[in-house]
C-alpha cells in the first residue's frame, strides 16, 4: 500500500458506518444547517457534523507551470489579508488571464488568478468614463453558471481604490456544491466567475455592501461572467507530514494526525479523542520554522463526526503556509483552546438589571444600552496574541472562536437565528438582532487584543434574552505547548 492508499483509507475512516449521513447530504435535507455553517468562518463557528472528502495527491510539490505575469507588484500590493497568498506571487506562483469584457461604459479585466486545491483568488479591475467609483461583488459558480460553489470572502482590497487600480477576491471551500451542499471529489476544470457591478457613490460614506444596498437590484450597473479554466494538472500538489501525536491540556486530549501544506494554505489534522468531558470548539496555533518564522492559523475550521457519541470529532484547521520558505524544520505551538462544557451551552442575560451568568471564560458584559427602539449588547473578550511576521504589528484573525454562535432564545424560550452583517435580510426576524464584531485599537490605532461582540436587538419585548455559547472553558498557554512536524 503505497502513502496515497494509506491516505484514503485513513479518510475513509473518518466517514465510515454513515453511509446514510451522505446520502441525506446529497437529497439537500441538511441544507440550512450547511448554509449557516458556510457563513461561520468569518464570524462563529456552530457544533456543526458534516463530512467532507480531501482528494490529494500525496507526491512531492511540482515545478510552477504559470505563465509570466506582468503587474506582480501590484498583484501583492493588492493582497491584505493572506501572507501566504503574498508569497505565492513573489514566488510567480501566478496564472495568466488576461480576459476582458465591456459593457455599458464599463470594462472589466480579469489580470491574473491563484488556483490551489480548494481555493481561487481572482485578480482584476476596471476602467470608465461614465463612472469614476467602481465596486463589485463576486462569486463563483459551475461552468453552465448555474450551481454556486464554495464560499466568497469578502472583497477586502476593493474599497477606496481607483478603477484602475487591481483588486483581489478570494474563495474558500471551492469543492463545495452549495446548490446540493456536497462535497465534490475533485476541483472543477471550469468556473463561472461572476461580478455584479456597482456604482461606489450611491453607497455614501458606507464602506461595506450592506444587505440593504445589495438587495437594491435596481441600483447595480451590471453583471459580467467571465469562464475561468483552473487547468488543475498545473496545480502545486501538497507537502503531507504524518505526525500523529497526542498532547494533554488540562486533561484534554488532542492528537495532530498530519500536516498538509499547500502554496497557498495548510491544514492541520487533529483528533478531539472521544472520552473527553468537554468538546472541543477551537484550537489556537501557530507553525514555525528553524529561523523563528511563524505561521498562523486562519479562522477557518471544518468540523466532521459520524454521529456516534463514543466516536472521535475530526477538525481541519486552515493557517498561513510555508511553502515557499524551504523550512528544514516545522514544529506546531499550541496557544490556547475552547471547550464547550455540558450545561453552559447558553449566556443569560437580564436586559434591565444586567444580571448576566454562564458567560464563556475570558468574556465580560461591557455594555447594556438602549438607544432609539434598539437595545445594544456589547461583550469583550481577551483574544490570543498574533502578529504579523513582517510588520510586527498585532493582526485580526478573529474569525473563529467567537464567544457566540448564531441563535439566541427569547423570554418564551423560542429560539431564533441571529442575522449577520452580510447575509441574505429575508431570513430577518420579527426583531431583528444583528452580531457584529471588531477588535479594539489603542491611541495609536494598533490593535489592542481585545474583541467586541455587539448584539443589536430592535423593539425586543422581552426583560430576558440567552445567547448560544460558541465555547464556555478556555485555556490560553502560559508555557509553549508543541508538536514536531518535521
Amino acid at each position: 500500500m503505497n502513502r496515497n492508499d494509506e491516505f484514503t483509507e485513513f479518510m475513509k475512516e473518518l466517514d465510515g458506518g454513515v453511509p446514510e449521513i451522505g446520502e441525506s447530504i446529497k437529497r439537500g435535507s441538511r441544507r440550512k444547517a450547511r448554509k449557516k455553517f458556510l457563513y461561520q468562518p468569518l464570524m462563529s463557528l456552530a457544533a456543526v457534523f458534516m463530512l467532507f472528502v480531501l482528494s490529494v495527491n500525496i507526491s512531492a510539490p511540482v515545478a510552477k507551470a504559470f505563465s509570466n505575469v506582468p503587474f506582480l507588484k501590484d498583484l501583492t500590493n493588492s493582497v491584505i489579508f493572506s501572507k501566504s497568498l503574498r508569497d505565492a506571487i513573489e514566488n510567480d506562483y501566478v496564472q495568466g488571464v488576461e480576459l476582458k469584457q465591456t459593457k455599458n461604459g464599463v470594462t472589466a479585466e480579469i489580470i491574473s488568478m491563484v488556483v490551489d486545491q480548494e481555493k481561487l483568488t481572482v485578480f482584476y479591475r476596471f476602467e470608465s468614463d461614465k463612472y469614476t467609483n467602481l465596486i463589485a461583488s463576486s462569486k463563483v459558480y459551475d461552468e453552465r453558471g448555474e450551481d454556486e460553489l464554495g464560499f466568497t470572502e469578502n472583497e477586502m482590497s476593493s474599497f477606496g481604490c481607483q478603477n484602475e487600480q487591481i483588486r483581489s477576491v478570494s474563495t474558500d471551500y471551492l469543492m463545495l456544491n452549495r446548490a446540493d451542499n456536497i462535497w465534490m471529489e475533485s476541483m472543477p476544470e471550469k468556473v463561472t466567475f461572476r461580478m455584479t457591478v456597482w456604482d461606489r457613490q450611491i453607497f455614501g460614506d458606507k464602506n461595506y455592501l450592506s444587505d440593504e444596498l445589495i438587495q437594491k437590484d435596481s441600483e447595480h450597473i451590471l453583471t459580467f461572467d467571465f469562464l475561468l479554466d483552473l487547468s488543475p494538472e498545473n496545480m502545486a500538489q501538497p507537502m503531507v507530514y504524518e505526525v500523529n501525536q497526542t498532547i494533554e491540556i488540562e486533561e484534554h486530549k488532542l492528537t495532530v494526525k498530519d500536516v498538509q501544506v499547500y502554496p497557498t494554505y495548510m491544514q492541520v489534522h487533529v483528533e478531539d479523542a472521544a472520552e473527553n468531558e468537554s468538546p472541543l470548539q477551537f484550537l489556537h496555533y501557530y507553525v514555525e520554522n528553524e529561523d523563528g518564522e511563524r505561521f498562523y492559523n486562519f479562522g477557518n475550521m471544518v468540523k466532521t463526526n459520524s454521529m456516534d457519541s463514543n466516536a472521535s470529532m475530526f477538525f481541519r484547521f486552515e493557517g498561513e503556509s510555508p511553502y515557499f520558505t524551504d523550512s528544514e524544520s516545522l514544529k506546531l505551538v499550541v496557544t490556547g483552546a475552547e471547550w464547550l462544557e455540558p450545561e453552559k451551552e447558553c449566556t443569560f442575560v437580564n436586559l434591565v438589571t444586567g444580571e448576566v451568568k454562564n458567560l464563556p471564560e475570558y468574556v465580560t458584559l461591557k455594555e447594556i444600552k438602549e438607544l432609539n427602539g434598539m437595545t445594544y449588547l456589547t461583550f469583550s473578550q481577551e483574544c490570543v496574541a498574533m502578529a504579523d511576521e513582517r510588520t510586527g504589528e498585532r493582526i485580526d484573525r478573529r474569525r473563529s472562536g467567537d464567544p457566540f454562535v448564531g441563535w439566541y432564545y427569547d423570554g418564551e424560550e423560542k429560539k431564533h437565528e441571529t442575522t449577520y452583517e452580510g447575509l441574505d435580510p429575508k431570513e430577518a426576524l420579527e426583531w431583528d438582532l444583528i452580531q457584529y464584531g471588531r477588535m479594539e485599537r489603542d491611541e495609536s490605532d494598533n490593535l489592542t487584543g481585545i474583541y467586541n461582540c455587539t448584539f443589536e436587538l430592535k423593539d425586543y419585548p422581552y426583560e430576558e434574552i440567552r445567547l448560544v455559547n460558541f465555547y464556555s472553558d478556555a485555556w490560553r498557554a502560559e508555557e509553549e505547548v508543541s508538536i514536531v512536524i518535521k
